[in-house]
C-alpha cells in the first residue's frame, strides 16, 4: 500500500516535531513530511499530499497568498491552516476559499488527530461500499490516476477522455465506495487490495 502524505509547511521547528509525532503515533501508515517553507515544499515533495497543514504566519509569503500557492501547486488536496492567530480571524480572511479549514496551535492533541481523521481515515460504510458493488475497468483506471495524486484535467488527458466525463467518474466513484473525497477513495482501493 502507498503510504498516505502528510505535509506540514511551518517554519516553527518545536512544533512540527511535535506534530509528527503525535500524526505517526495515530497514522503508523502514513508518511509525514515537514519543511519551513513553500519553495522547500514544491522541491521536496513531487507527489499531491493526502493533507496540507499550513501555517497562516510563515515568513516570506502568509495569509491568504500562502494559501493561494499552495492551491495552485496542489489543488486536490484538502488544506488545513493551522494558526496562532485567533481561529475567526482567520477564517474571516479565508472564508471565499473552498477546501481550506482552520484549526488553532494550542488545540488538543485528539482534537487535532481527530480532525485529520476526518481526512485521512475511511468509515466502515465505506469499506462496505467496494465489497457490495464491484467497480468498472474505467473506475479503476481513474482510481489509479487519483492515488498518482493527478488532476481531472491531467486524467482526461491520459485516459482521452474530457474533463467533464472524468469528473463524472469520480463523482460516481465516491458514490459507489461512500467516499468522502479522493484520498479516501484511494486509500481503501489500496486496503482492499484494487490498486
Amino acid at each position: 500500500m502507498n503510504e498516505l502524505v502528510i505535509l506540514a509547511i511551518d517554519d516553527h521547528v518545536l512544533f512540527t516535531n511535535g506534530l509528527e509525532r503525535l500524526v505517526l503515533e495515530r497514522f503508523p501508515y502514513a508518511q509525514f513530511v515537514a519543511v519551513p517553507g513553500l519553495g522547500q515544499a514544491v522541491e521536496s515533495l513531487k507527489r499531491s499530499p493526502s493533507l496540507i497543514l499550513l501555517d497562516f504566519n510563515l515568513v516570506g509569503i502568509s495569509g491568504r497568498a500562502a494559501v493561494a500557492l499552495t492551491r495552485q501547486h496542489w489543488p486536490d488536496a484538502p488544506i488545513f491552516i493551522v494558526s496562532s492567530n485567533a481561529v475567526n480571524e482567520v477564517e474571516a480572511q479565508i472564508r471565499d476559499l473552498p477546501d481550506v479549514k482552520v484549526m488553532s496551535k494550542a488545540i488538543a492533541a485528539e482534537q487535532l488527530l481527530d480532525r485529520i481523521a476526518t481526512v485521512l481515515a475511511v468509515g466502515a460504510d465505506a469499506q462496505a461500499g467496494f465489497a457490495s458493488k464491484p467497480l468498472s475497468p474505467r473506475q479503476l483506471e481513474v482510481l489509479r490516476h487519483l492515488r498518482e495524486g493527478r488532476s481531472n484535467k491531467a486524467i482526461a488527458a491520459a485516459m482521452g477522455l474530457s474533463e467533464f466525463t472524468v469528473r463524472g467518474h469520480v463523482q460516481q466513484l465516491f458514490k459507489v465506495i461512500g467516499a468522502s473525497n479522493r484520498t479516501n477513495a484511494v486509500y481503501l482501493a489500496e486496503q482492499a487490495r484494487l490498486i
